[in-house]
This record gives C-alpha cells, sequence and structure tokens, in this order.
C-alpha cells in the first residue's frame, strides 16, 4: 500500500499533470489557428507603411531644405541665406532620415520573424514538443532529458507567441494610452504641410521698377519699404516653419523609437524572464 506521503505526491503529480495537459491544449489551439500570427502581421504591417510614409516625407522634405538652403533673399541693404535659418532642422532631420530607417528595419525583421514561425515547420514541431513534454512528465527519471525537452519547449513557445503579443500589447498601449499626444497620421500630415509651406515659401517675389519721370524717387522709396516688409514676413515665415518642423520630428521620433526599439526590448526581456522562470519551475 502507498504511504500517505506517497498519495498526496500522487494526487498532486496527477493534479499538476491536468493543468499541464489543459495548457498544452490551449497552446496547441493557438498555435495550429494562427489567428494570433495573422492579427500580429495586420499590425507590424501597419507599422511598417506608416514608418515608409514619413521616412518619404522625411527624405522629400530634406531634398526641399536642401535646394532652399542656397537660396537668398536680399531686403534693402541687406542679403541673408536662408541656410542660416534651416541649418538646425537640417541637421535634425537627416539625423531623423537615419532613426525612420532603423525603425523601418526592426519592424522588417519583426515581419520576418513573424513569418517563420507561423511557418508549417514551426507549427508542427511546436506541436511535436508540446506532445513529447506532456508524455516526459508522467516518466519518473530522465531528469536531464527532461530538463532538455521542457527548455525546448519554453523556448519554442517563447519564439511563437512573443512576437504578435508583444506587437497587440504594443498597438494597444499605443492606441489607448499615446495617441492621444502623439497621433502618428496627424503628424505625418502636419510634417507633409510643413514641406509644402517651405517650397512655397522659398519663391521670391519679383520686384517691380517703376521708374518713370519724377516718380522714380518716390516709386523706389515706397518699393524698399513694400519690399522690406515682405522679407521680414518671408523670414518669419521660415523661422516658424522651422520650430513647427522640429516640434513634428522630435515627437516622431519619441514615438517611433518607443514603438519599434523600446517597448518590444521592454516586452521581451519581461517575457523572457518569466519563461525562464516556468522553464526552471517545470525542470
Amino acid at each position: 500500500m502507498k504511504s500517505l506521503k506517497e498519495y498526496r505526491l500522487s494526487n498532486k503529480k496527477l493534479f499538476f499533470g491536468f493543468i499541464i495537459l489543459i495548457i498544452s491544449v490551449i497552446l496547441i489551439v493557438a498555435n495550429s489557428s494562427k489567428d494570433i500570427d495573422k492579427k500580429g502581421e495586420e499590425l507590424i504591417n501597419h507599422s511598417l507603411q506608416e514608418a515608409v510614409a514619413i521616412y518619404a516625407v522625411s527624405k522629400a522634405l530634406n531634398g526641399v531644405i536642401s535646394v532652399v538652403q542656397g537660396t537668398e533673399i536680399s531686403p534693402p541693404g541687406l542679403t541673408i541665406t536662408i541656410g542660416e535659418i534651416l541649418d538646425p532642422i537640417n541637421d535634425l532631420v537627416e539625423r531623423f532620415s537615419w532613426i525612420m530607417l532603423l525603425c523601418i528595419t526592426s519592424l522588417g525583421i519583426q515581419k520576418i520573424f513573424i513569418n517563420i514561425v507561423s511557418g508549417d515547420i514551426f507549427v508542427y514541431t511546436l506541436m511535436a514538443v508540446v506532445v513529447v513534454s506532456n508524455i516526459l512528465y508522467w516518466f519518473d527519471g530522465l531528469n536531464k532529458t527532461k530538463t532538455t525537452v521542457y527548455k525546448t519547449t519554453a523556448l519554442l513557445l517563447f519564439l511563437k507567441f512573443v512576437i504578435p503579443i508583444m506587437t497587440i500589447a504594443n498597438g494597444y498601449v499605443y492606441e489607448y494610452y499615446i495617441k492621444q499626444n502623439y497621433d502618428i497620421q496627424k503628424m505625418k500630415e502636419s510634417l507633409t504641410i510643413s514641406t509644402q509651406e517651405l517650397q512655397n515659401n522659398s519663391v521670391v517675389k519679383k520686384e517691380q521698377n517703376n521708374n518713370k519721370g519724377f516718380l522714380e524717387k518716390l516709386t523706389n522709396k515706397i518699393s524698399d519699404i513694400v519690399s522690406l516688409k515682405f522679407y521680414k514676413q518671408k523670414i518669419k515665415n521660415y523661422k516658424t516653419i522651422a520650430n513647427n518642423t522640429s516640434e513634428y520630428i522630435i515627437n516622431l521620433v519619441i514615438v517611433f523609437i518607443f514603438k519599434t526599439i523600446v517597448f518590444p526590448l521592454i516586452f521581451i526581456y519581461m517575457l523572457y524572464r518569466l519563461v525562464s522562470k516556468g522553464s526552471r519551475l517545470g525542470s
């Protein structure tokens, strides 16, 4: 007959075995359905499209700035190079382009990874490993084999679900906590408008010379006054565009670095720690 201690251990093993079996069935169903993979891939594709669109806008803005920088405006008695006003945001836009390229690369890697783990080979391999883990649980001994299989199972489960779950969590955090202050679509539109305004503002007004008869001096004087006001307004417009553009770019940098680099790294690290503890407990 079994002792009381052996009976309790047997019941405990049955209980945990039943729990593990239920969890395994849920994981196998989730692994086979691919719904979570599709949702994650949709969100990644959406983010990738946003990032590519903003990268294109940043390159267009950089091109406009490069053209406008060489422009000179000449109010009466002065010559001002636009590059003096736009040089700070030109450096910012160039760095912003590199940051957006980094974000696009990060999203591209995530997309490749999610395609790999949603493939049939990975799905069937994970299913087989989960089944083997459940079978080994009921055998006594085989500690080294169990440890290896449990760790492999934990690793494959981590790889299978980390990107989709992270992407869904990322989308939720952005939608409900970040979007109200950092709306990517609105900031992209604002950046596009800034590019157009900068291009429009670079059109130099043609001065008319009405040098006729005794009105020549009076005409020149009025022309100087009008031109001075015109160029003052033009310089003011450049400064306003530069300030607004800097604000839009900084906000976009914040939200994209958070969405594509900071949040994924934090989430993956936390999930990795959780899975590591789970695998140690299982072994």
